[in-house]
């Protein structure tokens, strides 16, 4: 989160002024006078831990009792609220609220969505209930943020980034080792708890829109987390110029390219190499469909630079055509950070290459076109018998 740091420094002042006063009193004490209007708490079910033991970390609540502040454009005409309050899930949970996960349901912040969605879609059909299209009955979904690293964080990563540049390898390569746990083997010994170390990423629980008979308004001021300080102190650390979801960075993307591909590659792999086959196959489609168009691009622009030296058999249908011109545009390339931009995957992507791959990862009514043109690209770079 972004923050506060004249507050901040003006509460360290005062409290070497006056030894013996605590950090909330002085934080109080240099808190601006000015009334915060409400924002909105949604009191959403915890989770049933079915005679599970609950987990130690949340007490079987699923959440930290912290939270983050969605900002608004405008107050909301019936209660003036500036914002929505969001839980922060807890991390050894992920969200169920049980201390172990023996037969446990797909309903963590970390599964897999679409086992997430035949979940509660099952649940649905049992009760007999139609249930929200968006949330499946869950009145929430959940999002990955990031929050500003500390001095340990920052540590972490500039030695990662460090062994990356000795090692020669990118982020692909990194992200996809730690997906498996094999980053000592890639970067070093001690690479994977580095890896750990430098993550700021956490989840949050968004009240989906058939929720909002369960929100109502409170004040900043009156409510206190679990830990002690105010829920203004989110409000005033996130900024009401820098929404929640302003705080995601490019990993949760980066980490969702790296697992796209790996399960592109793994129906390949099933299909003996057969694009046409691979591109019907009804689950990966589904799985496809269902990511965000920035991974999309990313998957087809990353695919497209590992297809750069490779023999590619052209077909006279769509996909042949774009993956033809991918290649081409990655032949012309000098280097792979010229061909995917500094920031990537941040968009824009760069040059005619990041233009088309945006352009087809972001058309939602035909995603099959861009999964069967990343298809081609994939098994043209790769092995498969």
């Amino acid at each position: 989160m972004v923050k506060n740091y004249a507050r901040k420094n003006a509460a360290r002042s005062r409290r070497a002024a006056n030894p013996g006063e605590g950090h909330r009193t002085a934080v109080n004490a240099t808190r601006p006078e000015e009334a915060v209007p409400p924002v909105l708490l949604c009191d959403l079910p915890e989770p049933d831990l079915a005679g599970h033991a609950p987990c130690p970390a949340c007490e079987g609540r699923g959440v930290t009792g912290e939270y983050t502040v969605h900002h608004y454009d405008e107050p909301t005409p019936e209660h003036g609220a500036v914002g929505l309050l969001l839980d922060i899930m807890c991390p050894r949970c992920h969200g169920c609220g049980r201390a172990t996960h023996d037969n446990c349901m797909p309903i963590h912040t970390t599964d897999d969505p679409f086992e997430v969605d035949e979940y509660l879609d099952g649940l649905a059909d049992e009760q007999d209930e139609e249930p929200c299209p968006s949330c499946r009955g869950r009145r929430c979904n959940y999002v990955q943020a990031f929050r500003e690293p500390g001095p340990d964080e920052n540590a972490a990563s500039s030695e990662l980034e460090a062994r990356m540049e000795k090692a020669g390898v990118d982020t692909f390569q990194v992200q996809g080792a730690a997906l498996f746990g094999a980053l000592d083997e890639l970067l070093g010994e001690g690479a994977q708890d580095l890896m750990a170390r430098a993550d700021t990423s956490m989840w949050l629980r968004m009240p989906c829109g058939c929720a909002e008979g369960l929100c109502r308004p409170v004040s900043l001021d009156d409510m206190e987390t679990d830990h002690g300080a105010p829920a203004r102190d989110a409000y005033e650390e996130s900024g009401p110029g820098a929404d929640a979801f302003e705080q995601f960075g490019v990993l949760g993307v980066t980490m969702e390219i790296s697992e796209a591909q790996i399960g592109m590659r793994d129906a390949l792999d099933v299909h003996g190499g057969d694009v046409a086959a691979t591109s019907g196959d009804e689950a990966l489609r589904r799985r496809w469909a269902k990511a965000a168009p920035e991974t999309r691009a990313g998957v087809l622009l990353s695919a497209a630079w590992g297809s750069r030296d490779k023999v590619l058999t052209p077909t006279d249908d769509w996909p042949g055509r774009f993956a033809t011109d991918f290649r081409e545009y990655a032949r012309a390339t000098a280097d792979s950070e010229t061909f995917h931009g500094a920031a990537f995957p941040a968009m824009p992507l760069p040059g005619q290459a990041g233009a088309l791959a945006s352009t087809l990862g972001f058309d939602r009514e035909d995603t099959d076109t861009a999964l069967a043109t990343a298809l081609r690209l994939l098994a043209a770079a790769g092995d498969f018998a």
